[in-house]
C-alpha cells in the first residue's frame, strides 16, 4: 500500500515538473532580481549629474 502511494506521488510530482507554470513559479522570482541588476548595471553611473541654469536677465524683481 505504501509503495503504491509513493508511486502516485512520484507520478504527480513528475507531471508537474513538465508544466510551464511550475517552472515559471520556480524561476520567476530568481529571474526578476537578475534582470533588475542587469538593467541598473547597463544604465551605469556616469559620475555626478550636472545642472546648468541659464538666465539672460541681469536683475530680478521680487
Amino acid at each position: 500500500m505504501m509503495n503504491q502511494l509513493w508511486l502516485v506521488a512520484k507520478n504527480a510530482y513528475l507531471k508537474r515538473l513538465k508544466s510551464f507554470s511550475f517552472w515559471a513559479l520556480v524561476i520567476g522570482p530568481l529571474l526578476m532580481p537578475i534582470i533588475a541588476i542587469g538593467i541598473s548595471y547597463m544604465n551605469g553611473n556616469s559620475g555626478t549629474p550636472k545642472l546648468a541654469v541659464v538666465n539672460n536677465r541681469l536683475s530680478y524683481k521680487l
